[in-house]
């Protein structure tokens, strides 16, 4: 094996791919890029105790770091955002994929994660249930209410309206999760719901009776958990064109622990209290919002990048890098109790980012090894196909060859090997005399009379006993 082979064999090992399954020649990241540093876990205590959950379980602790830093946003007020220093101001909605085989550790991940996060910050009525359709995304923040009949002041009347206004969803296999929704009549909008969902956009359709929903800009935060096969993931990358997995924040979720540590108990965790809210309070668009302060620093590093994109272009899986690191960033600060943004918390979320970027390019690589291998099996299968079709034809033309043999010398007059190559000189042509010839001897069509050390001249044909039917 290849030192190529052997280092995406240990990525491979890593995301849960069997690398007797495929065979790539393709770029991938080394097993120590798909895993966070030492330094990243003893930045704050909180990453500590994450990995400590994480390992006492077996669990993929990059995976529960992910998981947990998006129940931090779902559990926090959907009033917290990112302020509009390069386009419109964003909340904090964040879409996490976690990478790995089935049955291995994404769903204990997220259940380590909610058990650090725990329940009871999150409505039960949207905390881990799954993403279902486009329209569900919407659906799950709204309830009946009665509201005062516009027609009959006196008289209440049951109407859905938004009730709820942060959501935690968890769907254990994206491409399921999307093919479904593709087959079903409301398919074309999950997608499309998810893009909006994460720059906070609004979504959905304008009330227009009871059928239909819509979610204003900034009404909403979400967390959306989807785990994925690597080899799966091409429903996710088919719709790169429209920005849907630039968007995603990607983990691996393959685990393998050294020891097992007691588990440390949940996290001593709140969201920001109205005392921190009110510092950070701003009136826009006749609402109450509480941005985020973003150090100067990493506000013209974020302008530096843009600026940069706009005249040289980037990766198109890129092109929302710095806002996926923004709310990673805000994520942190949150964990923290804060709302303002400092370079450190900037450089942890650039090893966050960098690990989904390695994460991402070792799905693209199986996606990749498995395309080769298909077309590889489709090229060998259609070379087939031409053999077959190139034996079957030259088999029609040698038994073809063999009759007009028998017949020449069945119509009587002396013949040699020569002299019949001669008169048949089209099959010589093709290639396929010799091949008739001896096809003609061995059905017994004609005999062959050789005499020694004479030559090809001196090999004379004669009839056989029967003659081709």
């Amino acid at each position: 094996m290849s030192r190529i082979d052997e280092a995406l064999a240990a990525v491979y090992a890593k995301l849960g791919v069997d690398p007797a399954d495929v065979s790539s020649n393709g770029q991938a990241p080394s097993p120590q890029e798909l895993a966070l540093p030492e330094d990243f876990w003893d930045a704050r205590p909180a990453f500590g105790r994450i990995r400590q959950a994480a390992q006492s379980s077996g669990v993929s602790p990059e995976l529960t770091v992910g998981v947990v830093l998006g129940r931090v946003v779902a559990a926090s007020p959907h009033t917290i955002e990112i302020p509009g220093h390069v386009g419109k101001p964003c909340g904090l909605s964040m879409i996490v994929m976690g990478v790995g085989p089935p049955g291995v550790s994404k769903t204990a991940a997220v259940g380590n994660a909610i058990d650090l996060v725990p329940p009871g910050l999150i409505d039960p009525k949207v905390d881990g249930i799954g993403p279902g359709s486009g329209e569900g995304l919407i659906e799950v923040l709204f309830e009946q209410v009665y509201e005062p009949d516009p027609q009959k002041p006196a008289k209440d009347i049951k109407v859905r309206r938004q009730v709820r206004f942060n959501a935690f969803l968890y769907g254990d296999e994206a491409e399921a999760v999307i093919r479904q929704s593709q087959r079903q009549s409301s398919g074309s909008t999950f997608l499309a719901n998810l893009r909006s969902i994460f720059t906070s956009s609004a979504v959905g359709q304008a009330n227009v009776g009871d059928n239909f929903r819509h979610l204003d800009t900034g009404s909403y935060v979400y967390t959306i958990i989807l785990g994925v096969q690597p080899t799966r993931a091409r429903a996710v990358f088919d719709d790169h064109g429209a920005g849907t997995p630039q968007r995603f924040l990607w983990f691996p979720a393959q685990a393998a622990p050294t020891d097992w540590p007691d588990h440390p108990g949940p996290l001593n965790w709140q969201p920001p209290d109205a005392q921190l809210l009110e510092r950070h309070k701003i009136h826009r668009a006749g609402r109450f919002r509480h941005p985020i302060d973003v150090a100067p620093a990493i506000v013209d590093e974020v302008r530096a990048n843009y600026t940069h994109r706009q005249e040289h272009g980037c990766d198109p899986l890129d092109v929302h890098r710095d806002l996926v690191r923004l709310k990673v960033a805000g994520a942190i600060i949150l964990l923290d109790r804060r709302l303002t943004m400092t370079p450190d918390d900037w450089q942890l979320a650039g090893t966050i980012l960098d690990l989904s970027d390695n994460t991402r390019a070792g799905v693209l690589a199986a996606l990749d090894a498995e395309t080769r291998e298909v077309e590889q099996a489709r090229r060998e299968r259609d070379a087939g196909r031409e053999i077959h079709k190139h034996d079957a034809m030259t088999g029609h033309r040698t038994i073809e060859c063999a009759r007009r043999v028998a017949d020449k010398v069945h119509t009587g007059g002396g013949w040699t090997v020569a002299k019949l190559r001669r008169s048949l000189s089209h099959w010589h042509s093709l290639g396929v005399f010799d091949q008739g010839l001896a096809h003609a001897i061995t059905e017994g069509w004609v005999i062959e009379d050789a005499e020694p050390g004479q030559g090809t001249d001196k090999r004379t044909i004669r009839p056989g006993s029967r003659r081709p039917t």
